[in-house]
C-alpha cells in the first residue's frame, strides 16, 4: 500500500552499499534513515505543493516547481557522482 514507502527503495538493492561506500560502514544505518525520512517526506508534501500551486486548473506553476526540483537533484547527483569517482581513484 502507500504506506510501505520502503518499497520503492527496496527496488535498489545496492543502496546499502553504495552508502557504505560513500559515507562508510560505520553510519550505513543512519543515512539509510535520512534517506528514508526524505523520501516520506516528499511523498506527502509533494502532492500537497502540487495542488496548493495549481490553483484554478492551471498547472504550469506545478510543472515548474517541479522542474526546478528536478534540475536540483541532477546537480546534487553530478556532486555525488563526482565523489563517488574520487573515492574509486
Amino acid at each position: 500500500g502507500w504506506l510501505d514507502l520502503n518499497e520503492e527503495l527496496e527496488k535498489f538493492p545496492d543502496t546499502w552499499e553504495f552508502l557504505a561506500d560513500l559515507f562508510g560502514a560505520a553510519h550505513v544505518t543512519e543515512n539509510y534513515g535520512v534517506m528514508y525520512l526524505a523520501f516520506g517526506f516528499a511523498g506527502l508534501a509533494g502532492p500537497q505543493i502540487a495542488v496548493t500551486l495549481s490553483a484554478g486548473g492551471d498547472y504550469s506553476m506545478a510543472f515548474l516547481a517541479a522542474c526546478v526540483i528536478s534540475a536540483v537533484a541532477f546537480a546534487m547527483a553530478l556532486i555525488v557522482r563526482k565523489k563517488v569517482r574520487t573515492i574509486a581513484a
